[in-house]
């Protein structure tokens, strides 16, 4: 597997909404929704619940996680696909920002809203079962609506996106939440992240390790790039090249397709940007199909699990044990998913060869989750003690609006880079980037506030909804 193969997996997120993530950014609420008022006798229950009823920590955990998955997601809006990998070079400054945004960013955020996806799946069950609805004839309306709104975000936005295999993959997850109890699907999920982390290890090995000295940077990559200039147009240049492409090049990182590349996204028109983006989200698919789907349905089985067990109760008989495996989990994101993390980052360069390729990704899939457990953990546990209440006030407020937060980070992230808005593509360095996130993020939090003191949900978990449910659900408070 390619170094751009590991990186796919992570663009959602995922969202694997990530996230979800998942959800993923794609999960709208932790809270249960009943069936529709079409669904004869139970009109009572057909009702969807009031957002007030919510898990805070939970909500604050999904709002934190949008800022890692934008950390991420920045760099394929704004870079070419090739230079993704390549060693950050640059300043200082520049290295420590890329490292920092590996070791605790890439492969940690996905798979946090994958957590939450599986956990809002197992409430929201819940919920309407007990009120009597039909809760999986709903939820496969919610899925496909969100594998709607995934593809055209796709297509229309930017390749990375992650809600149409959140859909998929929840499918799956239907059936074993409805088949398997917390043991069976604690066991099932830990069998899929083990596959995962095996097969994507072994897809590793086919890529020819590069000795660390003879890696080009990002800057001298696209510098090279930036030099080249096309005597035809972005797409059909790309035909020139793959019908001239080696059997030993992986094309994304041939110079020429990345300068093709550049010219389509910060130049256009929109069709030339269209294809790229169809051909790079294929691209990106097939990652996911081969491995990344693997440990997306793990960390959904593994989520599910965790709240069968009552790990976000806030009251009742589970609570106390809850409190006790959440500290834990916070405990093992120190212990293992850190060190692990840190040393997936460095792996190539400190272990090198085929060796060090295999050691990135299977610490990667083996040791990030214990970091997103753990973040999970420590939000929820802040969320109980009532410290810092105004901090995780405001990250459940974006958490609340992750749907519509998600897509409006591609929409500002694709406007500042693409050729319909500023068309900086392949010109933000690290530190700029890392500065757009954390702005827009700070602008999100503050603007999701203002709009939960007016409305229930954000425009597109009201249109979610709306599409869910068949018929247009009340959007002002009080309505």
């Amino acid at each position: 597997m390619t170094d751009h193969s590991r990186q796919g997996g992570e663009a959602a997120t995922a969202p694997a909404v990530s996230a979800a993530a998942e959800s993923t950014a794609a999960e709208e609420s932790t809270n249960a929704e009943g069936s529709t008022a079409a669904e004869g006798s139970t009109v009572t229950a057909a009702a969807p619940r009031s957002p007030g009823d919510r898990l805070t920590g939970i909500d604050a955990a999904r709002g934190f996680a949008l800022l890692g998955i934008f950390l991420v997601n920045i760099d394929f809006m704004a870079l070419p696909l090739g230079v993704i990998t390549a060693p950050a070079g640059g300043s200082v400054a520049e290295v420590v920002a890329r490292s920092f945004v590996a070791i605790f960013c890439e492969g940690k955020f996905y798979p946090l809203f994958s957590l939450l996806f599986g956990a809002g799946l197992v409430l929201q069950m819940r919920s309407v079962e007990r009120r009597g609805g039909r809760f999986v004839p709903l939820y496969l309306r919610r899925l496909a609506v969100l594998a709607a709104i995934g593809l055209t975000h796709a297509l229309l936005l930017w390749y990375g996106d992650i809600l149409l295999m959140y859909a998929a993959v929840g499918v799956v997850v239907l059936a074993a939440v409805r088949l398997l109890g917390a043991r069976g699907l604690a066991i099932a999920g830990v069998a899929a992240w083990l596959l995962a982390g095996l097969l994507l290890g072994g897809l590793s090995m086919f890529e020819p390790p590069v000795p660390a000295e003879e890696r080009a940077s990002r800057d001298e990559l696209l510098a090279e790039a930036l030099a080249i200039e096309l005597d035809e147009s972005p797409l059909r240049s790309l035909v020139t090249m793959v019908e001239q492409a080696s059997s030993q090049s992986t094309l994304v990182d041939e110079p020429q397709w990345m300068a093709a590349e550049i010219a389509a996204y910060r130049d256009g028109p929109y069709l030339q940007a269209l294809g790229f983006r169809a051909m790079s989200f294929g691209f990106v698919f097939l990652v996911y199909l081969f491995g990344g789907a693997l440990d997306i349905l793990a960390m959904f089985l593994l989520g599910a699990a965790l709240c069968r067990w009552g790990l976000f109760d806030a009251g009742g008989e589970n609570a106390a044990r809850g409190e006790k495996w959440l500290l834990r989990l916070v405990g093992l994101a120190m212990l293992v998913g850190l060190p692990g993390s840190a040393f997936s980052h460095l792996a190539p360069d400190v272990v090198g060869g085929y060796l060090g390729n295999l050691l990135q990704e299977m610490l990667r899939v083996y040791c990030g989750p214990f970091l997103s457990a753990g973040m999970l953990a420590g939000l929820v546990l802040l969320a109980r003690s009532g410290l810092a209440r105004a901090l995780v006030d405001a990250l459940a407020a974006a958490g609340r609006m992750a749907l519509s937060n998600y897509l409006l980070q591609t929409l500002i992230g694709t406007f500042v880079t693409y050729h319909w808005g500023l068309g900086m593509f392949g010109r933000l360095g690290a530190l700029d980037r890392i500065w757009l996130v954390v702005g827009v993020f700070v602008a999100q939090v503050l603007l999701s506030q203002w709009w939960l003191q007016r409305f229930r949900f954000g425009p597109m978990e009201w249109l979610w909804r709306s599409a869910t449910y068949w018929r247009r659900q009340p959007m002002r408070r009080g309505a």
